[in-house]
Formats: C-alpha cells, structure tokens, sequence
C-alpha cells in the first residue's frame, strides 16, 4: 500500500480540540441510581424517561420551555437529548475539550457528541447544530461518580 503513515503519528486522527468557554448559569442535573452527573443551562427544564429505542439503556430531554402546566404534563419535544447508550463509541470525529475525548457524529443540522465514562457506558448527548457549543459543554461537564 502506498498509504504509509508518517512517523510520530497514531491510528487516531488529529482531534479537533475546542476551548469551550467557562460554563455560566447552568444547573447541575444528577442520577444517584445510575451514578453520574451533567451540567445544563439553568433556565432549561429536563425530563428522564425509559427508553424504547434499542441500546439506549435512558433517556433525557432537555428543552427551554416548562415541563408542566398547572397539574398537566405538558409534552414539549426537548430541545436537547441525554441517553445512556449500552453499545460502544460510533466512528466520527474525535473532538477533545476540557481534557476529555469525545467523539463528534453530524448529520444535516443534527450534531451529536458521545462520551464514554470510565466504566465504559457511553454517554450521547445529541440536539440542533445551532446548540453545538452548549451540547459540547454538556458533554464536557458529565462527572462520574
């Protein structure tokens, strides 16, 4: 093959590495039952659920409109979506930010951002590419207990 890698350089391609800029007015959203915990923006509501889609082992939305009216559940779409993924990383762009490794997946104005924790559970926090710097700094704040 004439494809010869040059020296000094790894199977990984470069990763994109992003300064994020320090997290203002978020909230911290945290899971004692499956142990971690992420930080949102603090006006956004947030709603966990099962999840029927396969591998997806929980889901959350996060949007920036109430969750309840009076004593009805209000169903709003989120604008952003957490879920616990049982399968492994997918291929994509490898991004690092905050001393994390994250892999990056778009698709039209879809951005998703994986992360995988230190027990191996893969985090996939997915929203509008016009949130991609919040959806990072989501990403980037997930802590394990």
């Amino acid at each position: 093959s004439t494809m010869e890698s040059t020296e000094g350089t790894s199977d990984e391609p470069d990763a994109e590495v992003v300064e994020l800029p320090p997290v203002d007015g978020f909230s911290v959203f945290e899971s004692e039952s499956l142990g971690f915990s992420m930080q949102y923006p603090k006006k956004w509501f947030f709603s966990g659920s099962a999840s029927t889609e396969a591998g997806v082992v929980r889901h959350y939305d996060f949007g920036g409109k109430a969750a309840t009216s009076d004593s009805q559940e209000v169903e709003v779409a989120g604008v952003v979506a957490l879920d616990l993924l049982s399968s492994g990383m997918p291929s994509g762009t490898s991004v690092s930010a905050d001393g994390k490794s994250f892999i990056k997946v778009t698709s039209g104005d879809d951005v998703q951002y994986f992360y995988q924790g230190q027990n191996g559970r893969v985090y996939r926090v997915a929203g509008p590419s016009s949130q991609d710097t919040t959806l990072l700094q989501m990403a980037a704040s997930i802590q394990e207990e």
